[in-house]
């Protein structure tokens, strides 16, 4: 069995033998063998020290910032007192949980982002203004088919292997996620459209790193 420190291991060779072909004509796929093998080291290292994956921690932010939006609408019109101050905490953590993602600190920007999530959700149960599940799931899947056509314009200006795969699976995975939604099963469509999104941003992430 593969230890965190094999696969480590394993990835830095796979970039010293990309690293020797870069100048030949087979530099193209050793450029795609370097990307994949520096994500695969940084996942085995996030892994080895009990990080999270920092594609799932865009995936997540991105998800609290919907939350926020909405809270903010349905807020407005509302008279209770006590949810207003808990919006304004939730923005700051928000905050603070972005710049955490941008520093590299993804433990941090996930915990903030998740407590920024909370208190938005208290908010929104205060003012009785909670979208139910169905609402949260559909709202969800639309942002993450909007996320993948982002991913689409991105990788076709930049042709590298990996990316193609990643988004092919967020393709895959949302349309599991889409059939979950239409057989009322809300809960694992939240879940399948999360995991779709997570793959896109790593679509993203490859395609960008050139």
């Amino acid at each position: 069995m593969k230890t965190p420190r094999t696969r480590t291991l394993a990835a830095v060779a796979m970039l010293a033998v990309a690293a020797f072909a870069w100048g030949t004509p087979v530099g193209a796929q050793a450029r795609d063998d370097t990307l994949r093998a520096r994500l695969r080291a940084d996942r085995a290292i996030a892994r080895n020290q009990g990080l999270p994956d920092p594609d799932r921690v865009l995936s997540q932010l991105e998800r609290t910032r919907e939350i926020l939006d909405r809270a903010r609408q349905g807020i407005e019109p509302c008279s209770v007192e006590r949810a207003r101050p808990l919006l304004r905490a939730a923005l700051e953590m928000q905050g603070r949980a972005e710049a955490s993602a941008r520093e590299g600190r993804y433990l941090a920007a996930l915990q903030l982002t998740l407590n920024a999530r909370e208190r938005a959700h208290q908010a929104l149960r205060l003012c009785n203004a909670d979208e139910n599940l169905n609402e949260s799931a559909e709202r969800a899947l639309t942002r993450t088919d909007e996320m993948i056509a982002r991913a689409r314009e991105v990788i076709r200006q930049n042709d590298i292997a990996g990316a193609h795969r990643a988004l092919d699976r967020a393709v895959a995975v949302e349309a599991e996620a889409w059939t979950q939604f239409r057989a009322e099963h809300f809960v694992e469509g939240l879940r399948l459209t999360q995991f779709a999104r997570t793959l896109a941003h790593r679509a993203v992430r490859l395609a960008s790193a050139r």
